[in-house]
């Protein structure tokens, strides 16, 4: 799909950590389209990620940590790391922090993301509530392609040390939510930041900006039995829109079970267990529908969740296991 461009900037390229096509996706991905954000398939359980207005919408001191391993099977493919951690601290006001680490290629590309959140919330019903957020602070951006072998890298310059950049940015979100219904719009990175040069007369790297769209309804049958139907929009610069729709049971307040699909993307099987009031255990297993530059990757990626949450203090109550 890009394998001419790439040839074209790099020349030929060696890896030893990596093979020719993960390394032609990364580069022809930032060229054409921009930095991307992170991907998650447990986007319902990991909203405060993208989304800074979701922050304390949980109401008790929540703290989540995510693994994301992608195509498996292939040497030097995407991994993602998130940790979270909001609350309410103050009658309107939550605050909270998240921190995201991508690494892609064995180390020879990773972004760190730390972002402190700021959330401000309005009852606009008995029931309703509207939150306004803020995310600030950056990314730590750095480069290393001196761990592969460059045929001409005499005409790239840019390939032959490692390069590093912070990149501050700032982002805002609002977000809406009932007790079964939910709605939000996001935009976690608002600057266009340059984050490499490769040759400078050739292609700067800039962080591309993405609008989230999230919803979902939450229909209670029982106790013992919850449905949720939720979707995730995602536009990015550059790039084609982005659609997820997933549909999830929570039975007896235990187990959760579900689907997912990434329109012309993936598909994905959802799972979760409550090993207690406080503590939620996800896993996701996507399947890639799509092929690479003619290559027949079709890709497989597991995602685990932990979230783990405090009892309130004024209450001395947990919180009760639910879809939302």
């Amino acid at each position: 799909m890009y394998f001419p461009k790439v040839q074209n900037m790099l020349g030929n390229i060696l890896p030893t950590s990596v093979t020719l096509f993960m390394i032609a996706w990364v580069v022809a991905s930032f060229s054409s389209f921009g930095q991307q954000e992170s991907q998650f398939s447990q986007y319902t359980f990991n909203t405060v990620a993208f989304n800074p207005a979701y922050t304390g919408s949980r109401e008790l001191i929540s703290i989540a940590a995510l693994q994301r391993s992608q195509w498996l099977g292939v040497d030097g493919a995407p991994s993602t790391q998130n940790v979270s951690i909001h609350a309410p601290v103050w009658r309107r006001v939550a605050l909270g922090m998240t921190i995201v680490n991508d690494v892609i290629g064995n180390g020879t590309i990773k972004q760190t993301e730390i972002k402190a959140l700021v959330a401000y919330t309005v009852p606009t019903s008995e029931e309703g509530r509207l939150a306004f957020g803020l995310n600030l602070g950056g990314n730590l951006n750095s480069v290393d392609f001196t761990a592969l072998r460059i045929s001409n890298s005499a005409n790239n310059p840019g390939l032959n040390s490692p390069q590093g950049t912070f990149s501050p940015n700032i982002g805002a979100g609002v977000y809406y939510r009932e007790p079964s219904f939910y709605l939000g719009i996001s935009n976690p990175n608002l600057l266009n930041n340059t984050l490499y040069t490769f040759n400078p007369n050739a292609i700067n790297v800039q962080e591309a900006q993405t609008w989230y769209g999230i919803a979902g309804y939450v229909h209670r049958f029982s106790d013992d039995l919850q449905f949720k139907p939720a979707t995730l929009v995602q536009l990015t610069s550059g790039a084609p829109v982005q659609v997820d729709l997933s549909a999830t049971v929570l039975l007896q307040e235990k187990l959760l079970l579900g689907t997912s699909y990434r329109f012309g993307a993936a598909v994905s099987v959802l799972g979760g267990y409550y090993f207690s009031d406080q503590l939620f255990g996800g896993l996701a297993y996507d399947q890639e529908l799509t092929d690479f530059g003619g290559q027949s990757l079709r890709g497989r990626t597991v995602e685990f969740l932990l979230r783990y949450e405090f009892k309130d203090r004024n209450c001395k109550c947990s919180p009760k296991p639910s879809l939302y």
